[in-house]
């Protein structure tokens, strides 16, 4: 499109150096590009909270959770900008249910796009 333009610029006017102007122009939209992608790619590979992922909303849901005292060591990350991973601990009340907190808050967190979840659980006495 840009060589389009430049060749009709140049049929009706004699301005040669539109074609040098427009290769520019054309430089500076795909770096413009290239600088979005990698700053998307560079959180990723630092493994960085992923956009719209609210941590301290989270913790308050799971802390919520009945039988629930503490979540610890809680990581978000993920794997290409779209599947959010998710580990943490949780401390639990002695209960034989444990494993339906434990699906219940799978559940919950899927609500809030983290894809993949690893609860490790240490139950209190």
């Amino acid at each position: 499109v840009i060589v389009l333009i430049g060749a009709i610029v140049m049929l009706f006017f004699d301005f040669p150096i539109i074609d040098p102007l427009l290769s520019l122009v054309l430089a500076v939209v795909i770096l413009v590009g290239v600088v979005k992608s990698l700053m998307k790619i560079f959180k990723i590979f630092m493994q960085g909270i992923p956009i719209g992922v609210d941590m301290d909303k989270i913790v308050q849901m799971i802390e919520g959770k009945a039988h629930v005292s503490k979540v610890s060591d809680i990581h978000v990350w993920s794997t290409d900008g779209e599947f959010n991973v998710m580990t943490l601990t949780i401390e639990i009340e002695n209960s034989l249910n444990s494993n339906d907190i434990i699906e219940n808050i799978k559940l919950d967190l899927k609500e809030e796009n983290i894809h993949h979840v690893t609860i490790e659980t240490t139950l209190l006495s």
